[in-house]
């Protein structure tokens, strides 16, 4: 029984053996199957997470309008005032209920100075554009010296392309949008020009910009593809806004097309992710003054419910506000057609407030563009963004941010170094630094409070005006900054006439626009403590500015569209100032011709004197050159 108990449990040892290494295997073979899949998983999620990779660059499209008003859409028009509401039902759909609306976005008074913001990160006092705008003659522009937000972004390995206003200086092509960054330009170099004909007669004579000089008859057409100027068959005829549009959808289109074929090639081959892109859109609309809109944009304005209370000047307004919506909707659907939605960033700005008495309004804010009042300074802003990088639309963030906060914010999306770097941004001192950009990306996807406390509306040392704002307050200095009353100091309506806003002796006001807004009543406690403090900071800020350079630099008479086949082009360069050099003597010669004739004939007879008048008449350039 000893003998079999024992074979029993050997022979049982043996099978318990059997089984374990049985087991084993099952286990090592189940291990490796899940290893495998495990394995497979992962090689899945690498390859998915390389094709995530091309989004981890989103593109960036940046739209700014020209001269909006706070009250000139419907979703942010206030009643009450003299200023019908213009309908933009599109508009209003992408902002409230798709983007996050900035209700407290400032750009600057006019248009160069916050150009100058938008390209170089740094606040203009900082650039010498802060004063006025760049005239056409005046051979000056965004410091060649610094560094542009296109280039920081070229460097991210964006594709860049510029469409529509570029207000920056042209007088040497190192100027021009492609030399300051962009693979791309189309549009036009001067401030301000005709929809149809794409002329410019803004014009100074060798004088400084104020008062502003016009010469009769002097007019240049102004519209570029890369740094060439084009025909008159090119463009004219077709509207401003338009050519703008049909630009946008292509140059989207394109890319729209790369991607795709770089995305079909990654997932074959494994090639390297597509290019993203930055498309600067400067729209011509609704700056007013020239020449209207198209039809269709009349027919659309005339079937608005307010159409009957429109004025003449609000009509117009509101068909380049048409115009506006259109181009916006263009450029999403574009987005949005070539597939683009989840990898793209769209922001929304106005340069600035609308212009005084046109039909434009900023109701019910205080003053209009070139004044720092909020009228004239608070921007309509929003962002456009997939879910991945910003929630949801259809909420406002109120933290405080500048036009010149965009600049860091971009370059921050792209992935690239702190814009403008903090050596620039100490190239003034440590003071001047505390009112350059910051990136505000993360303050705005994530609801958190700006980063940004002190905000300068501007500083101008010409006229003597400016603003500061910290937190609740306002510091104001001489705001209408030497425009005059009654066209941007005051309302759409009676209220408030300019006597009720006396400043102080040195023209400072405080206001408190947490219970006031609007800047209806100034903050007259004397012992507040608040004017003090922000007049301290105001005071260190302005001490860091530099000089204006729209008012040093006089206007140029050899940048005369006359001498150049009547057009604005970079007069500087060799290839114009050669006909200068035998065109602008010659043309002297003549007239002291004419001049020296003319004394010799007041001897002579009345005959010979309407002889030299007809000789005048048809030597008018001539003439001008002589005079």
């Amino acid at each position: 029984k000893t003998g079999f108990g024992f074979g029993s449990a050997m022979s049982r040892l043996r099978n318990m053996r059997l089984i374990t290494l049985a087991g084993i295997v099952v286990i090592v073979g189940m291990a490796s199957v899940y290893i495998r899949r495990t394995m497979l998983i992962e090689n899945t999620a690498v390859r998915a997470s390389g094709a995530a990779s091309t989004h981890q660059k989103p593109n960036l499209v940046f739209v700014l309008a020209d001269d909006l008003g706070y009250n000139d859409l419907s979703c942010t028009w206030t009643s009450g005032g003299a200023a019908a509401r213009i309908e933009t039902p599109y508009l209003d759909n992408l902002i409230t209920e798709q983007s996050v609306m900035l209700t407290n976005h400032y750009a600057m008074p006019m248009c160069t100075p916050s150009r100058a913001a938008l390209m170089s990160g740094h606040h203009p006092i900082h650039t010498g554009l802060h004063h006025f705008v760049l005239l056409a003659s005046q051979a000056s522009g965004l410091p060649l010296e610094m560094e542009t937000t296109p280039q920081r972004l070229k460097a991210a390995g964006y594709k860049t392309a510029a469409v529509g206003k570029w207000h920056l200086g042209f007088a040497r092509y190192a100027y021009l949008p492609t030399e300051r960054g962009f693979d791309t330009f189309y549009g036009y170099v001067t401030g301000c020009q005709d929809y149809w004909t794409h002329d410019n007669d803004e014009w100074l004579e060798g004088q400084r910009q104020m008062p502003r000089v016009k010469t009769p008859g002097v007019v240049g057409h102004d519209y570029y593809r890369g740094r060439t100027p084009l025909s008159r068959g090119e463009v004219d005829g077709t509207h401003g806004s338009e050519l703008i549009e049909r630009e946008v959808a292509t140059v989207i289109g394109a890319h729209a097309r790369a991607t795709a074929a770089a995305r079909g090639s990654m997932e074959t081959t494994g090639s390297t992710p597509y290019t993203p892109l930055f498309l600067y859109v400067a729209s011509q609309a609704p700056h007013v003054g020239y020449t209207g809109a198209p039809d269709w944009a009349y027919v659309q304005v005339d079937a608005m419910p307010s159409a009957s209370a429109f004025s003449e000047g609000r009509r117009e307004v509101a068909a380049l506000v048409v115009c506006l919506e259109r181009l916006v909707r263009t450029t999403v659907t574009s987005i949005e057609e070539g597939g683009l939605t989840d990898d793209t960033v769209l922001i929304f700005v106005s340069d600035n407030g609308p212009e005084g008495a046109s039909g434009a309004s900023a109701y019910p804010y205080r003053g209009k563009k070139r004044t720092v009042w909020e009228g004239g300074t608070r921007s309509i802003a929003f962002i456009h963004a997939p879910p991945r990088l910003m929630p949801a639309g259809g909420r406002s963030y109120d933290g405080l941010l500048h036009i010149s906060d965009w600049p860091a914010t971009l370059v921050g999306l792209a992935g690239g170094s702190e814009y403008p770097s903090a050596e620039a941004k100490r190239a003034k001192g440590e003071t001047a630094a505390a009112i350059s950009g910051i990136d505000v990306w993360d303050a705005v996807s994530k609801a958190l409070p700006s980063p940004r406390t002190d905000l300068l509306y501007n500083y101008d040392q010409v006229i003597g005006c400016g603003a500061l704002r910290r937190g609740r307050y306002k510091l104001v200095q001489n705001g209408n900054c030497g425009t005059p009353p009654q066209l941007f100091g005051v309302w759409d309506t009676d209220e408030g006439a300019p006597a009720a806003h006396e400043a102080d002796g040195e023209g400072f006001q405080l206001y408190d626009l947490e219970t006031d807004p609007f800047e209806r009543a100034p903050v007259v406690d004397p012992g507040n403590p608040v004017a003090a403090e922000l007049r301290a900071a105001y005071e260190a800020y302005s001490a860091t500015a530099v000089e204006a350079l729209s008012w040093t630099t006089p206007g140029d008479t050899a940048a005369s569209p006359a001498l150049h086949e009547g057009r604005w082009v970079p007069w500087l360069e060799g290839e114009y100032r050669e006909a200068e050099v035998i065109e602008l003597p010659l043309k002297a010669a003549l007239a002291l011709l004419v001049k020296v004739a003319a004394g010799w004939l007041k001897l002579r007879a009345p005959e010979a004197r309407s002889g030299l008048a007809a000789v005048h008449r048809c030597m008018p350039q001539v003439h001008a050159a002589g005079s």
